[in-house]
């Protein structure tokens, strides 16, 4: 699953009123994958393989897609809209990750404690990966703020860092003072309940369409902040945090 010829897309769509599904495809000769983030609470109702059946209706190879949930407050439940809203959603997730993995092209990236960010040869964005503690309060406002400071689309996603809060202010200018690397290489594989990706050098590890209790605590999402070592504390609470997802995946 890695070559040196890597393009990155992104696409957004909206589902809904009030509530948007953001993808970031990646997509080399051999391999495809598509990394989504919706405004859906409870992702683990959502059955993958009608995403996939879809998928194959297009002509593009098999893609590895992994979803979450965004966790922002305004987020929409699966279980409560009606059938054909449900069709609707999976609609648009199919059409963001299409367009995504369609009009990629060659990427630099950028990582900071908090953010990823994917960007043209020309400097202009892909989309933003934004990593969130579960203290910080994740809304329609913060999310704006984000976008019109980093461009379109950002994808929110919630970590299990005890961290009580960043400065969301100062992401674009972390960003702009960071050093732009070309993606070269970009690899994922299923470990512990997980799947862990790496692009270049720089590790995340991520739960897919885990149940969320609350829009506020989503059990979805692990990162090892990137370039920057675990505690002992922080390793000690990835720790329960995972036992405690898959956990509650069997349950559910």
């Amino acid at each position: 699953m890695t070559t040196d010829d890597w393009f990155v897309g992104s696409a957004s769509k909206r589902i809904g009123s009030r509530a948007w599904v953001h993808a970031i495809g990646f997509r080399s000769e051999r391999a495809l994958l598509a990394l989504v983030a919706c405004d859906i609470d409870d992702v683990a109702t959502i059955d993958l393989t009608a995403i996939t059946a879809h998928l194959s209706l297009h002509p593009i190879e098999t893609v590895e897609v992994l979803l979450v949930a965004s966790g922002i407050q305004d987020a929409i439940g699966y279980r409560s809209i009606t059938p054909n809203a449900q069709h609707q959603v999976i609609h648009a997730m199919v059409d963001a990750i299409v367009d995504a993995l369609t009009f990629g092209c060659p990427a630099t990236i950028r990582v900071t404690p908090h953010a990823l960010q994917w960007r043209k040869f020309d400097e202009h964005p892909i989309a933003t990966l934004t990593l969130h503690p579960q203290p910080q309060q994740i809304d329609t406002t913060l999310h704006q703020q984000l976008t019109r400071d980093c461009g379109e689309p950002v994808l929110i996603m919630r970590t299990a860092s005890l961290t009580n809060g960043w400065d969301t202010t100062a992401i674009a200018a972390q960003l702009t003072a960071c050093s732009a690397i070309p993606v070269s290489t970009v690899t994922w594989r299923h470990q512990d309940n997980c799947w862990v990706l790496c692009f270049n050098q720089t590790p995340l590890a991520i739960i897919p369409g885990t149940l969320a209790s609350t829009p506020d605590w989503p059990h979805h999402v692990v990162a090892s902040r990137p370039h920057y070592a675990l505690t002992a504390n922080q390793s000690a609470s990835t720790r329960r945090f995972l036992q405690e997802a898959h956990r509650d995946v069997n349950h559910d």
